[in-house]
């Protein structure tokens, strides 16, 4: 998992690594492919506005659910690093060991099932299918600040 910022994160699972019998190094192409799509979304997503100020304010990540967990840390370590007063992570579902890992980086998890054992996020859904650029950036355009209604904000 990648995220960007003044300082880009990355998070791998090592027991993932272990089993294939390669390193965090291997992956240095890969990284540098995300960030290049962080940043093609972002400009798509915001259109030139600046992303919203955090610092001191209420942070909300949703995630359709956690598997390792590894995309959801990145993605708080980043947000934590701009400042928030508080973070709540919101999922639908995840495993037990990753929800407990989980509530050591928030302020507050909202997680509504936690299953054991536990063998897919998609397992969870009707429909689990991708959300499409077009559709985020319509919401983002009809929530965007000006619009006269509450911004949001992406994370990938």
């Amino acid at each position: 998992a990648v995220t960007d910022g003044d300082d880009p994160r990355t998070a791998f699972n090592a027991d993932t690594l272990l089993a294939l019998g390669m390193a965090e190094a291997d992956f240095e192409s890969a990284v540098a492919a995300e960030l290049e799509t962080i940043h093609a979304r972002r400009k798509l997503y915001l259109k030139g506005r600046p992303p919203l100020a955090l610092r001191g304010r209420d942070a909300v990540v949703v995630d359709d659910g956690l598997a390792t967990g590894a995309t959801a840390k990145v993605a708080l370590a980043g947000l934590a690093e701009r400042g928030p007063r508080t973070i709540t992570l919101a999922v639908p579902v995840a495993p037990p060991d990753a929800a407990a890992q989980m509530r050591a980086l928030v302020d507050n998890l909202v997680c509504l099932a936690e299953p054991e054992p536990f063998l897919a996020v998609g397992r969870h859904y009707v429909l689990f299918d991708q959300t499409a650029d077009a559709e985020v950036v319509k919401i983002l355009d009809r929530l965007s600040p000006g619009s006269g209604k509450s911004g949001g904000a992406e994370c990938r």
